[in-house]
């Protein structure tokens, strides 16, 4: 019998290469991790829908097709929250605009745009097209956002994305609070936490951006580099002083 060209036998070996695949929405999670998260679910899903929900072979197929194509560039200039304050009513409507530079030595193709990735989430768009932009010039995009009913602090987080749902540039982020009538000292203190946790997001980025970058340049370090603080320098005269101060004081 020819079990090469058997139609049933051929079924049989698709479902064996597929094993495992009961739980898509696993395995697009699996896909996104293991790529530290460079795409969204949409991209992960034509990928592993392409190669028959095999997780390896559409690894494969994602890196096949990344490889020749070079990353957009993006840096945040300035964010804004338009037409109300960090801290706000329940259901007020506000705008938040940024403005983002081109900083790379190419152009955004077409198709970019700036999407949603996690976090509370108090509008009704999930992605904003953006412009093709050429090397060196900037553009504001603008979304609009509803407060929601409930007191209390939200953040929500968005990143540039390629055509092909790959992420790049700087994280813009979405940060407020919703509280019910304050008097003033109340107010002051919601804003100085606000103030602080912003402060913490900042750090935080700056660090996984600084951590990427170090890993990036694949830097060499020295065997004779010093690490740790620097011992501060007693003076020899300053040194037999406080030998005899210690003298006395025994």
């Amino acid at each position: 019998m020819d079990v090469d060209n058997d139609p049933i036998d051929q079924n049989l070996l698709l479902q064996f290469t597929c094993l495992g695949t009961t739980d898509r929405d696993d395995l697009v999670k699996q896909f996104k991790e293991l790529i530290d998260n460079r795409i969204d679910d949409t991209t992960a899903s034509f990928f592993l829908e392409m190669n028959n929900w095999n997780l390896q072979n559409a690894i494969c197929s994602f890196f096949d097709y990344e490889t020749p194509r070079k990353l957009p560039s993006m840096k945040l200039e300035e964010s804004k929250l338009l037409s109300s304050n960090f801290n706000m009513p329940p259901n007020t409507r506000f705008t938040m605009s940024w403005t983002v530079r081109n900083n790379g030595d190419e152009c955004w193709p077409h198709g970019c745009s700036l999407q949603f990735i996690g976090g509370d989430h108090p509008c009704s768009v999930k992605a904003m097209p953006v412009r093709v932009l050429p090397p060196g010039l900037s553009t504001t995009i603008v979304i609009d956002f509803v407060g929601p009913a409930e007191p209390g602090f939200y953040q929500s987080k968005w990143r540039m994305t390629t055509p092909f749902g790959a992420f790049f540039g700087d994280v813009l982020w979405v940060v407020f609070q919703v509280s019910a009538k304050l008097n003033d000292s109340e107010e002051i203190s919601l804003s100085e936490e606000l103030a602080s946790r912003m402060a913490l997001i900042d750090n935080n980025e700056n660090t996984v951006q600084d951590e990427i970058s170090c890993r990036t340049n694949n830097l060499n370090l020295n065997s004779n580099q010093f690490y740790g603080p620097v011992p501060e320098f007693t003076p020899a005269s300053e040194q037999r002083t406080m030998e005899r101060e210690d003298e006395e004081f025994s």
